[in-house]
């Protein structure tokens, strides 16, 4: 296997398989991966309408429309008005929603410690940068 094709085949791997078991630890909050990446992105950018975390978690305006409906139905999220632009709504975390998220964190840190082991600081960062340098690159291929 050539190393294209090692690469997409190991970050598709690596995806599913964190996906499966981030699903698996969350369950007993009754949270799926999809909802813990919405609710730590809302977290990490409070007040983003839902055009703005489309494009940065690169995902489809279904699919968000219909996570953030089910944590709205959940009550854990809030969505205001937007008083300069009355066509969006910004989207935030409600007191259960941030409540819900610091359980999320505490699970998704265990599980990067426990698949980070024995790996170095200076190789996490050379990782970031390698990815950071790869996002660009599809960035720029896509304009």
């Amino acid at each position: 296997m050539n190393f294209i094709e090692n690469l997409g085949s190991k970050i598709a791997c690596l995806y599913r398989k964190r996906a499966s078991i981030i699903n698996n630890k969350l369950k007993h909050l009754d949270i799926n991966f999809n909802q813990s990446i919405l609710l730590v992105n809302i977290g990490r950018n409070p007040g983003l309408n839902q055009n703005q975390l489309k494009e940065l978690l690169n995902l489809d305006k279904t699919s968000i429309s219909k996570i953030l409906r089910i944590l709205e139905e959940r009550g854990l999220l809030n969505k205001q008005l937007n008083i300069n632009d009355k066509r969006y709504y910004q989207i935030y975390l409600s007191q259960k929603g941030e409540v819900l998220l610091l359980k999320i964190r505490a699970v998704l840190s265990k599980i990067w410690d426990e698949h980070l082991q024995g790996v170095s600081p200076k190789e996490k960062d050379l990782f970031l940068i390698l990815l950071d340098r790869i996002l660009e690159n599809i960035d720029k291929c896509d304009d």
